[in-house]
């Protein structure tokens, strides 16, 4: 990934892949997604969210805000978890964040 700016955000909150649960990122067709996020990452396609965004499609930039909402609204993020949130455009600038689940939907 362009700059290594997920690894360089995962260090400076102390923290590994690892140690996160899940990743938010753009929603772009599986291909690309395998070669710009999952692969250089290192992880899996499920703990993504292709799986949501290939449904509803590209939002832009608030497909990572979309994909964290429903990760949390459906259980798949639990307090205690950490979701880094990556998000490119074009000429691949990127940026990252990681965000801790606090409460879930119900507010426990």
């Amino acid at each position: 990934m362009p700059g290594g700016a997920p690894q360089r955000t995962l260090a400076e909150a102390g923290l590994s892949m690892d140690d996160v649960a899940r990743v938010t990122h753009v929603g772009f067709n599986e291909d690309p997604l395998h070669a710009l996020y999952f692969e250089p990452l290192g992880i899996d396609a499920a703990r993504g969210t292709w799986e949501q965004s290939r449904r509803i499609g590209h939002a832009g930039m608030n497909d990572v805000v979309i994909g964290l909402e429903h990760l949390w609204l459906t259980g798949q993020v639990v307090p205690g978890d950490k979701v880094l949130m990556v998000g490119t455009t074009p000429g691949m600038e990127v940026g990252c964040a990681v965000v801790e689940i606090t409460q879930g939907p119900d507010g426990a």
